[in-house]
């Protein structure tokens, strides 16, 4: 199916990551010191809500653990709080690779819809892993945990055809923005990411053929 070719041929490896990067690099050279920078003005509806619109910040700096607790009250509101899915379909999963939370130990974790944690991979090193697997593994690998959300396409392509593949990604977003809305909420700081090894994380996951890595979300304080 042509999704299935765009998610592919778009997709980061062994070969092209270097040319990835570079091209970031060239593009931060020759457009971002320009581009003035967007300045968020305090909204004049001083609701809950918009305060944490205003709040949410992309983080690139992890110094102190979160708790299990932090984490599970981040879990319980991922999955208790209504976003958009096509068709009420809701097909995202979401793996947790826990590096640094109090009262958890490392390895890989699968979310059940109920919000709750069940161990799927144990390692005994969970940074060497990481450095397998993302491109900000810098970064991630100070965090507390990170979320990776995995679509089963199949479950949308049933329905809507080889357009279900939108609804997918657009439906990751929402599940996204929840994350990270709850997270300030609970005053983490979270970091997003594009850059990593589809085919790596596939293997790790043990993916099927149907089964598309999306994001990444560090968590951390």
């Amino acid at each position: 199916m042509k999704y299935k070719q765009f998610y592919w041929e778009s997709s980061l490896n062994d070969k092209n990551y270097n040319e990835f990067n570079e091209r970031i690099k060239v593009y931060y050279e020759k457009y971002r010191s320009n581009k003035e920078k967007k300045s968020y003005t305090e909204l004049k509806n001083k609701s809950a809500l918009n305060n944490l619109f205003i709040k949410r910040k992309t983080s690139r700096d992890f110094k102190v653990a979160i708790a299990k607790d932090e984490l599970n009250n981040l879990l319980d509101a991922t999955f208790n709080i209504s976003y958009p899915s096509a068709g009420a379909l809701y097909g995202l999963e979401i793996y947790c690779f826990v590096i640094n939370v109090k009262g958890l130990t490392q390895g890989v974790y699968k979310m059940e819809k109920e919000g709750e944690l069940t161990i799927f991979a144990e390692t005994n090193d969970m940074k060497e892993l990481i450095n397998t697997l993302t491109l900000n593994y810098y970064l991630i690998d100070c965090s507390s945990c990170y979320f990776i959300i995995v679509a089963h396409t199949e479950t949308y392509i049933q329905k809507y055809g080889e357009r279900g593949f939108r609804f997918a990604l657009q439906e990751s977003g929402h599940l996204a923005q929840n994350i990270v809305l709850k997270a300030t909420e609970l005053s983490l700081r979270t970091f997003i990411s594009g850059g990593y090894i589809e085919e790596r994380y596939a293997e790790v996951l043990d993916l099927s053929k149907d089964e598309f890595v999306i994001y990444e979300i560090a968590i951390g304080k």
